[in-house]
């Protein structure tokens, strides 16, 4: 059959999904689906040099993650070519589309510039052998609208992350931080858990400046937040304080204050380049304020650094 024309109402579902705001990507799947009556929409994007799935509509079972560039898939043909690929019996086109039982099959290039960056693709169960023209306009519209939606996207997400992250040591900065503290005294308000708050400062570090220079001192910075960060648990979070001084956020769901200094000692034995490290350690009494929380651990801190250094101490 020849595909049907959007109707007005499929026309205001599809403009409806696209405006309610979110996640680009999985929104242009939702609109696709609707506007074109199909049962499949998924996104594939070039990614070191192979197309990876970045969204599907709803209902879409798990499927093979990454497709490569050429001849072995509707999408791959797309992006190689530049081009629509319109498959009406998509019986031979692989494990793909006989997992999500489609019939007939449509990839259209994304494109940035004049390059193709990935492809829409859409499906559906029952055949389709010819596509209205009124159609293909809607599928390039939607395509280039895609490119536009993805790609100020992925800016909005790159400058987010430029001010949220300490360029030097790649880890999440002060102002970050703030909110996932935030995050993490709701949550352990919530659970009832314990919730640690470590500072953590290099010792000596400006002597260790003065003697080899300021680019030494960066790097051990570089080093000693790669090293720690290893340390950490999944749910830890490591963050740059400021100068010499990070942050340790320690939620547990489960346990209490000595597992969370167990974490601490590991992350300060493995300091590099023979420096050592003072902590101070704070547990959230589920009322204070987070700048008194920061006060307690900071307390703490000095107080591990009058006691000699090379130490955790806690509040």
């Amino acid at each position: 059959m020849t595909q049907p024309v959007p109707s007005l109402e499929d026309l205001a579902a599809a403009t409806d999904v696209l405006r309610r705001g979110g996640d680009p990507r999985g929104a242009f799947c939702r609109a696709t689906t609707r506007l074109l009556r199909a049962d499949v929409a998924t996104i594939w994007e070039v990614r070191d040099g192979a197309l990876h799935l970045t969204a599907a509509g709803d209902d879409v079972p798990d499927i093979a993650p990454r497709l490569e560039i050429g001849p072995g898939s509707a999408a791959g043909r797309a992006v190689a070519g530049g081009r629509r690929v319109f498959v009406p019996d998509a019986r031979g086109e692989g494990t793909l589309a006989a997992r999500l039982g489609l019939t007939s099959v449509l990839a259209e290039p994304i494109r940035t510039g004049r390059r193709a960056t990935g492809a829409i693709v859409v499906g559906w169960r029952a055949p389709v052998t010819d596509l209205d023209p009124l159609v293909s306009g809607f599928v390039s519209l939607v395509a280039v609208q895609a490119a536009t939606a993805i790609e100020n996207a992925d800016l909005a997400s790159r400058l987010e992350h430029q001010a949220l992250t300490d360029p030097l040591t790649d880890l999440p900065n002060r102002r970050a931080l703030a909110r996932e503290l935030d995050r993490e005294m709701a949550r352990a308000a919530r659970q009832g858990s314990p919730l640690g708050f470590a500072l953590m400062d290099l010792d000596h570090f400006k002597g260790y400046n003065d003697r080899l220079g300021h680019a030494a001192g960066d790097r051990l910075l570089m080093r000693a937040a790669r090293r720690w960060r290893e340390q950490i648990r999944t749910q830890d979070t490591l963050a740059r304080y400021g100068g010499e001084e990070f942050v340790l956020l320690l939620p547990d769901a489960t346990v209490g204050f000595a597992p969370l200094l167990e974490v601490v000692e590991r992350v300060r034995a493995a300091t590099p380049d023979g420096q050592t490290a003072s902590v101070g350690l704070a547990l959230w009494d589920g009322r204070e304020p987070a700048h008194q929380l920061a006060a307690r651990a900071d307390a703490a801190l000095y107080a591990a650094k009058d006691s000699g250094r090379d130490r955790a101490l806690a509040a």
